[in-house]
């Protein structure tokens, strides 16, 4: 253990690729470990072979290549606090696209159910107040204001699990700006 080289190519080993997780537990048991960019390795089995397809043994010498001769690769090192914070914000970023996405389905919906559309951003608190006033006038209308309802849940939810989110990155960036 530790003396050995193990070159992870598997779709960008250090980088959240498929083979992150391998260079992580390789990493944690003292090996080293180099990422080898996948286009890298590619280019080095066109240069050796003549074309480009995939087989274990091609791919295991192409990488092995491209990490003794290439200056692109690089040491894997055990994830730390800054994978904590990149975690959380893009998470962060997620729920708000989830938001932004259940705002624009509701704000749809509403548009069919309220004469004339309904101009303007909405809200949640916005869109409880068309939704409390809608009176549907028929069976489609109903099921429209019920799926306005279902939309108008999904608003909510993300933005409560977003502020929850924003929480815990910010405890985590205070957590690695102390010494």
């Amino acid at each position: 253990m530790g003396g050995g080289l193990a070159a992870a190519g598997l779709g960008g080993g250090g980088r959240g690729g498929l083979g992150h997780l391998l260079a992580q537990q390789l990493v944690a048991a003292g090996e080293r470990v180099l990422d080898v960019p996948p286009k890298l390795a590619a280019r080095v089995r066109l240069l050796q072979a003549g074309d480009t397809s995939n087989n274990d043994p091609s791919d295991a010498f192409s990488v092995a290549v491209a990490a003794l001769r290439s200056r692109a690769r690089r040491d894997v090192t055990a994830e730390d606090h800054a994978a904590v914070l990149k975690i959380w914000a893009k998470r962060h970023r997620d729920l708000a696209r989830a938001r932004h996405q259940a705002a624009c389905r509701l704000h749809a919906v509403l548009c069919d159910l309220v004469p004339g559309g309904v101009a303007g951003q909405i809200t949640a608190a916005r869109a409880a107040r068309i939704l409390n006033q809608a009176a549907p006038d028929g069976p489609v209308a109903a099921v429209r204001r019920d799926l306005a309802a279902e939309f108008l849940a999904d608003l909510r939810r993300p933005g409560d699990q977003r502020r929850d989110c924003g929480k815990r990155l910010a405890t985590a960036v205070r957590a690695w700006a102390r010494p």
